[in-house]
């Protein structure tokens, strides 16, 4: 159903004094000339979509026992995960891959898709697909299994496990549901500042948005027009993960077991995003438009893509990412009352798209810089901890039968339980708001430049938090690009991904449990927990935005707020209390 916005609006007022004035910003007394509304948010057309999944998938695997001591497992899956499609035929799609880049003096709708589901009129250059799907949904989804455990040795006891394994992923909904507000079927406008100067509080949505019964409003890319536009490509493919691992299992004694192995895993056609419309640079040798310098008042000329707005997003399936890993882990059975597991991992994780200010959760990251190179993207990805230890316990005290009453009443019945985790910081890849300007790329999705000084500031984790985390000095403004005709027109930076890493963390928790005995089936349980034991504080990641003010000034100092860290990860120490009766 429609989002409450679509129907009712969102207005963002910052003082009260402006809500009762209400004025646009030629009768605005306030002397900023805005108006007093200070963004107005609306949206119309049919927001609603009847989408449709369909999945099929069939597998076989067999338990092979070799010999008495190798067992192998192998397995074949075969799965289909259909595109969506909605009923209605309203999945609207803009594919930059046929979109002529001039636009004609009366507009064109090259780029624009409908599906072949859509039964209504569709205006002359709107390409109407061969397929109902917001994408042709892949059929080679074909994925082996393969495993084996061999037990090497009897005395002491050593088994060796390895395996290697295919999988396939369906997208996230949201790669659809990013659609949803675009045109022809529903409108989406968010104003503030200038943008937002004539509206009133009487009259707060300008343009005025039309009603639903107008939709669909087919709209054609010109010259003068540029919305902001996100597509998905057509030929997107299924996420594809190679998992492998090999570990040795090693029988100390009766009651513990050594586990040393390797776990990687190796992802292709990961879903993200690109700014399509990145512009290129001109050179007198190679102009554009007639455009032979690099300016960001040049920029609109520049677009491959006429008639787009600069940052527009496209959907693909060319990401890929890395996770190699020693994991380790020591385990002790219960026995005397008494269990205990410590693990070890040395791991390193790298993907295309860490630093960006996309949305990692639903698949739509963008990478930093170049967008039509992923490979320079390529570093740390932003959850890598390269070290991370643990070590629980669980202890229930002896019951002490030879002590008398008193003593066994005090010292029985108890258990003790903890956990303690050491791990390193995060990757932390620094961008510069203004660089890459001159690409006309979002703001923040590129990296910075490095000046030659140290990144990370000396001293304690406490002094560097009072000051700055993170050493401003050791970047600066961002080049001058090739042919450009100012420093406002910034080149990429040159500072890698994950070039520094965020604090660590390090953390204590603890249960204590007495029970009471009631009768022999029957107990009550008191139970007393402290998480963050120690009261440590664990702190969040410093800001990795960085910009520099006026690009004229020939001695650029960083924003003050660049490198602090202004909050913690976790709660103080907390204290929690439980009681329980079973029967």
């Amino acid at each position: 159903e429609n989002a409450p916005f679509t129907s009712d609006g969102l207005l963002d007022i910052n003082t009260f004094g402006d809500f009762l004035l209400g004025k646009d910003a030629l009768h605005n007394e306030s002397p900023n000339g805005l108006s007093n509304v200070t963004q107005s948010t609306a949206g119309g057309g049919i927001f609603r979509r009847d989408t449709r999944y369909t999945d099929a998938a069939g597998f076989a695997q067999d338990d092979i026992k070799l010999t008495r001591r190798l067992t192998v497992n192998a397995g074949l899956r075969y799965e289909i995960f259909g595109a969506p499609v909605e009923i209605n035929g309203r999945l609207a799609n803009f594919n930059a891959n046929i979109a002529v880049g001039q636009v004609p003096d009366g507009g064109t709708y090259s780029g624009y898709t409908l599906p072949s589901n859509f039964h209504g009129a569709v205006p002359d250059g709107l390409l109407k697909t061969s397929y109902a799907g917001l994408w042709r949904a892949p059929h080679g989804n074909v994925s082996p299994r393969l495993g084996f455990a061999w037990q090497m040795t009897d005395s002491p006891v050593v088994v060796m496990r390895g395996g290697y394994g295919v999988y396939f992923d369906r997208h996230s909904g949201n790669l659809e549901e990013q659609l949803a507000s675009q045109a022809p079927f529903a409108t989406f406008q968010i104003a503030s500042g200038t943008q937002n100067g004539t509206a009133t509080l009487q009259n707060p949505f300008v343009p005025l948005v039309l009603p639903n019964s107008s939709y669909p409003i087919f709209t054609s890319r010109t010259s003068s027009s540029f919305p902001f536009i996100e597509g998905i490509d057509p030929n997107i493919v299924d996420g594809k993960t190679q998992e492998y691992n090999l570990n040795v299992e090693y029988a100390l004694g009766r009651n513990y077991l050594l586990n040393v192995g390797y776990v990687g895993t190796h992802s292709t056609h990961r879903s993200g995003q690109i700014e399509f419309d990145q512009a290129p640079l001109a050179s007198p040798q190679h102009p554009i438009n007639g455009e032979t310098t690099n300016s960001i008042n040049n920029l609109i000329m520049r677009l491959p893509i006429q008639g787009v707005s600069p940052g527009s997003l496209f959907t693909v399936s060319s990401f890929s990412a890395n996770y190699n890993s020693l994991q380790t882990s020591i385990t002790r059975r219960m026995t005397h009352g008494f269990q205990m597991q410590a693990s070890y991992t040395w791991s390193k994780n790298l993907d295309e798209v860490s630093g960006e200010g996309g949305t990692d959760l639903f698949e739509l990251q963008l990478p930093t810089n170049d967008q039509h190179n992923l490979r320079q993207a390529y570093g740390l990805a932003g959850d890598d901890r390269a070290q991370r230890a643990v070590v629980n316990f669980t202890w229930s005290a002896p019951r002490f039968g030879s002590l008398p009453r008193p003593a066994r009443l005090l010292l029985t019945d108890w258990q003790f339980s903890g956990i303690g985790l050491v791990q390193t910081g995060n990757p932390l890849t620094i961008v510069d708001f203004n660089a890459g300007s001159v690409y006309g790329n979002l703001p923040g999705e590129t990296r910075a430049q490095l000046s030659g000084s140290r990144i990370a500031t000396h001293g304690s984790l406490f002094s560097r938090v009072q000051g700055s985390y993170l050493n401003g000095a050791a970047f600066t403004r961002a080049p001058e690009a090739p042919n450009g005709t100012s420093l406002a027109d910034q080149d990429f930076g040159n500072s890698g991904v994950g070039i520094v890493r965020g604090p660590g963390q390090h953390n204590i928790d603890l249960a204590v449990e007495r029970i009471f005995p009631v009768t022999e089936k029957t107990s009550f349980r008191f139970r007393a927990e402290s998480f963050n034991l120690t009261n440590t504080p664990q702190f969040n990641n410093p800001s990795t935005g960085i910009s520099f003010g006026d690009p004229n000034n020939p001695n650029p100092t960083p924003s003050a707020s660049f490198g602090r860290i202004t909050s913690v990860a976790t709660n103080p120490r907390l204290i929690q209390f439980a009681a329980k009766f079973l029967f």
